[in-house]
């Protein structure tokens, strides 16, 4: 009668192990399945708040550069008690003095990280227009499509937009 009671408890025990693995697997797919759903809205909404801090250091760099009588490298003063040399155009904009990384440069002033974002590679690209004189268009895109431009000629931050052609 004992081997029968001993019996009977394995066998409930593995269906209720059954039951619980069932039920974190059915869990663990519905997770899923709202992550990869919600990761282009997410991925969207992190990479316009990388716009808007490039921004507002384009801002804050204009505004030292009049404060500063408008001379060609603006002097910021870090948090971390550090200065950083930011070569501006004529116009107070941030732009590079090197002539074959421009846009890259850009980056590396505003934002002093690598080329990416939440893992994924940042794509740098200068566009030429005809009309276009002087100055820099520099276009920062995402793989997913997701990409902004930056304008040294008048200082502007495009919203972050999406290619639509890239799915």
């Amino acid at each position: 009668m004992a081997r029968q009671l001993i019996a009977d408890k394995k066998e409930r025990t593995l269906g209720e192990l059954t039951i619980i693995v069932l039920l974190v697997a059915s869990m663990m797919a519905t997770f899923i399945h709202y992550f990869f759903k919600q990761e282009q809205p997410l991925t969207n909404a992190g990479f316009s708040a990388l716009a808007n801090t490039f921004s507002a250091k384009v801002t804050l760099v204009h505004a030292q550069w009049f404060m500063d009588n408008k001379p060609n490298v603006v002097i910021v003063n870090m948090m971390d008690g550090t200065q950083q040399h930011v070569p501006v155009n004529n116009k107070g904009w941030i732009d590079s003095v090197d002539e074959t990384l421009v846009c890259h440069d850009i980056w590396q002033i505003m934002l002093a990280t690598p080329l990416l974002f939440m893992k994924s590679p940042v794509a740098v690209v200068e566009i030429k227009r005809e009309a276009q004189q002087q100055g820099h268009i520099c276009q920062y895109g995402l793989p997913a499509g997701f990409y902004f431009e930056y304008n040294s000629i008048n200082g502007s931050v495009s919203d972050v937009t999406k290619r639509l052609n890239v799915n």
